[in-house]
């Protein structure tokens, strides 16, 4: 059977995360794993990346990879990773990937499913994600994690749910330049050959560099400034449109930025629309880089689509 993808993650908007102490635990891996030096050695450098592994006592081994994006701040590249619809097309594992469950604007619960390697079958992962940032901009990190089955998480025919660890993304200021950093512990779970083993083990962290590269190619989609009343129900993007699509939740009047690229993913411009039934008590700005959006008093307690693409295409 396929996986059910749910038509709503927040069909009554968030709701309380279930999965807080899990992400706590995985959080503290994945920084303690960033930044230390103790039991690590070099794989080697690929395309301007370092990759690291350190062996544990089950799973693959911990993967690192390290590299610097120029001419970049974390929050201008953080969509490019974070986001299905953008990873499908630099990770070449990838195969689908959606929210489950939504319980904050940057938490939510999610299934992903990975290509396998002949004779090996495909993997999937339902987990919990959350997304950090700093106040002055100056880091973001997303941090993954296996979560426990529920029938709402059925097996799913020709996969092997793996468990996942933990994952981290961190992208560091460093003058005009970001310094990112993505840390894997992952348990495929089943038999796999252990040159299958060593190939993944260099792939994972090498996706510091596929990232990097699309991103400097294609930009990144646009991306919400944090919610105080109004929640974040559900975001998609759709590369080949280059259509990015949020659905909001209103909980009272309020105006938030959402920040456009226009260096890269809408450098030939770029329109914004909105749909559903308060569309009218929803008022859009556009300005340079940035989508300001005014959320009237009237629309509380109802939902509205936004949609921002190509110039003339929205």
């Amino acid at each position: 059977m396929s996986f059910p993808q749910p038509t709503d993650p927040a069909p009554n908007g968030y709701i309380p995360n279930p999965y807080t102490a899990l992400l706590e635990i995985a959080l503290a891996k994945v920084q303690t794993e960033t930044t230390s030096s103790s039991g690590w050695s070099t794989i080697g450098t690929q395309e301007d990346v370092l990759l690291e592994k350190k062996y544990t006592d089950s799973g693959l081994p911990i993967v690192r990879g390290k590299g610097v994006v120029q001419g970049t701040l974390p929050r201008e590249m953080l969509q490019a990773i974070a986001l299905p619809g953008c990873r499908e097309r630099w990770d070449a594992r990838f195969e689908t990937g959606f929210s489950l469950e939504k319980y904050a604007q940057s938490e939510g619960k999610f299934y992903t499913g990975q290509k396998g390697t002949w004779p090996v079958s495909g993997r999937d992962i339902v987990g919990a994600q959350a997304t950090k940032f700093a106040d002055d901009g100056s880091w973001v990190q997303n941090v993954q994690t296996s979560v426990p089955d529920t029938d709402q998480t059925p097996p799913v025919n020709g996969k092997v749910r793996a468990t996942l660890d933990f994952a981290g993304w961190t992208l560091m200021r460093n003058g005009d330049d970001t310094e990112v950093t993505y840390v894997v512990h992952i348990n495929l779970n089943g038999s796999i050959p252990a040159w299958i083993q060593d190939r993944i083990a260099t792939e994972i962290p090498l996706c510091v560099a596929k990232a990097r590269d699309f991103y400097l190619a294609a930009g990144a989609p646009p991306l919400v400034s944090t919610l105080k009343k109004t929640e974040l129900c559900q975001e998609t993007f759709t590369f080949d449109k280059k259509e990015w699509q949020a659905v909001f939740l209103s909980k009272g009047d309020e105006e938030f930025n959402i920040a456009v690229d226009e260096k890269r993913m809408f450098r030939d411009g770029w329109e914004a629309r909105l749909e559903g039934d308060e569309a009218g008590n929803v008022q859009l700005i556009k300005r340079q880089g940035e989508l300001v959006v005014k959320v009237a008093p009237e629309a509380s307690g109802k939902k509205f689509e936004l949609v921002v693409g190509p110039a003339s295409a929205v």
